[in-house]
C-alpha cells in the first residue's frame, strides 16, 4: 500500500520491519526491488551515474527474487520493469532481453497462461525499443 502510494520511507520502514520478523521472504524481496526501482525513478535530485547503480540494485535484487522463485510471475514484472526503465533512461536492452529469456525458459515447466501473456505482453513492450 505504502509503494502504491509513492510513501516510499514508509514503505522502507514496512519492508525492514516485516525482514526483521520474517527473514528472507519471496514477497518482501520483491517489494524491496520496487523500492529500489521507485527510488530511482522518483527522486529528481538524483545525478545519473547514482540513478543507474539503483537501478542495477533493483535488477540485482528482482533477479535473485526469480532465481529462488522462479514460477512467481509477480517477479519477473519486477525485472520486466527495471529493464523497461533500464532502456527507457539509458538505452539498455539487455534486462529486457534476458527477463524474455528467463520467462521463456520457465515456460517450459510453467505453462500458466497468466505467464506466458506477460511474456508475449513484454516482448511487444522490447519491440518498441526496435523501431
Amino acid at each position: 500500500m505504502f509503494l502504491d502510494d509513492g510513501l516510499l520511507d514508509e514503505a522502507d520502514r514496512a519492508i525492514r520491519s516485516a525482514q526483521d520478523e520474517l527473514g528472507t521472504d519471496s514477497i518482501v524481496e520483491r517489494y524491496r526491488a520496487t523500492l529500489t526501482l521507485r527510488r530511482a525513478l522518483n527522486n529528481e535530485g538524483l545525478m545519473e551515474e547514482d540513478r543507474l547503480a539503483m537501478l542495477l540494485e533493483a535488477e540485482r535484487i528482482a533477479r535473485t527474487c526469480t532465481t529462488r522463485w522462479p514460477h512467481d510471475r509477480y517477479h519477473f514484472r519486477v525485472l520486466a520493469d527495471v529493464g523497461i526503465a533500464l532502456a527507457d533512461r539509458f538505452g539498455r536492452l539487455d534486462v529486457l532481453d534476458d527477463t524474455i529469456a528467463l520467462m521463456q525458459a520457465v515456460e517450459v515447466d510453467n505453462p500458466d497462461p497468466d505467464f506466458v501473456r506477460d511474456r508475449r505482453d513484454l516482448e511487444g513492450t522490447r519491440r518498441r525499443y526496435s523501431t
